[in-house]
């Protein structure tokens, strides 16, 4: 059966799995955010609206929905115009709505967010970052263990002396790892660190001559794990990817470039130029570095790993391009969820 007929969205779709069911959550222009979701026990198509006098009464968005599960919770977290970092979420055991207000004199005192949230795990903790207008990230969590909300600030003099963002946060767990990545205004890709078993906090470059030479970055980063090595992807200039990845067993940082082969013999595949940030995901043993191009297209450089090849996939536009593989039109959507 098909979904219900949502209006048209006006921001990118983010898709979530929560218990057997399947969730394409968007924004509209007014401000709602909907849900297209698929109950895979009846096989059925449903939609529901989140904010603005649905199942809850939470405002008008200018951002997200970032939909993540915590426990048997299902949270939609988004912006407000003032700034206000909201959560509408399901409380599974019981089915029932709720509303919260993180920030900005909610269940912390975090000022108002420009960026964001990224919202994420990390052991028993559920973490609400963020971004405000001076480039501070700021960390709204909830310590489960101890039933209690904390704000802690990431950068700018707070846990790490990293410099001001003007994008991201995106954030990360490695091994037993908490990672706050972001780009300054120089293109210079950052991550603010804590490590578990130290209980410590640190604070390295990933590009730019840091820990790699990776160019300076205009979109990004997106963070991502493969195994047992974690990867910072982002958009350089030119439309070219770059992927800074720490390669774990080998304690040693590599540089990658997924896309533009025609331009640098280096590069992984023929990929054409990025007309947006990457967005990765691990698929069986496959790696994915998912992107847009000037022509709408979306791109799929693609790693094999049992027999260690780079593959390139055509994804949309079929009825101009034979060998792309669906009918799927044209793409331009905002690609900028976690900024």
């Amino acid at each position: 059966m098909l979904a219900p007929s949502g209006p048209a969205t006006v921001g990118a779709p983010f898709v979530s799995v929560f218990s057997q069911q399947q969730h394409v959550g968007y924004r509209d222009r007014g401000g709602t955010i909907w849900d297209s979701w698929y109950d895979g026990p009846s096989n059925n198509w449903n939609l529901q609206r989140i904010n603005t006098g649905g199942l809850t009464r939470g405002p008008a968005a200018v951002s997200g929905p970032f939909i993540c599960v915590f426990k048997q919770q299902q949270h939609f977290a988004y912006r407000d115009r003032a700034g206000t970092v909201w959560d509408s979420w399901n409380d599974g055991p019981n089915n029932k709505w709720n509303l919260q207000q993180i920030n900005a004199g909610g269940l912390t005192n975090g000022p108002a967010a420009v960026g964001g949230p990224f919202v994420c795990d990390f052991n028993q903790q559920q973490h609400f970052a963020y971004r405000d207008s001076a480039g501070t990230i700021w960390d709204s969590w909830y310590d489960g263990p101890n039933n209690r909300w904390s704000l802690q600030q990431i950068n700018a003099g707070g846990l790490t002396t990293g410099p001001a963002a003007v994008g991201g946060p995106f954030v990360c767990d490695f091994n037993q790892q908490q990672h706050f990545a972001y780009r300054d205004g120089a293109g210079v890709v950052w991550d603010s660190w804590y490590d578990g078993p130290n209980n410590k906090w640190n604070l390295q470059q990933i590009n730019a001559g840091g820990l790699t030479p990776g160019p300076g970055a205009i979109a990004g980063p997106f963070v991502w794990v493969y195994g047992q090595q974690q990867h910072f992807s982002y958009q350089g200039d030119g439309g070219a990817l770059w992927d800074c990845w720490y390669d774990g067993p080998k304690n040693r940082w590599r540089l990658q470039e997924p896309n533009l082969q025609e331009i640098d013999p280096l590069a992984l595949t023929e990929g054409p130029a990025a007309m947006s940030a990457p967005f990765a995901c691990v698929f069986n043993q496959q790696q994915h570095c998912g992107y847009r191009d000037e022509n709408g297209v979306i791109w799929d450089s693609w790693y094999d790993a049992p027999n260690k090849q780079w593959n390139l996939q055509q994804i949309n536009l079929q009825q101009i391009e034979p060998l792309a593989l669906t009918l799927g039109p044209a793409a331009c959507g905002d690609d900028s969820w976690y900024d």
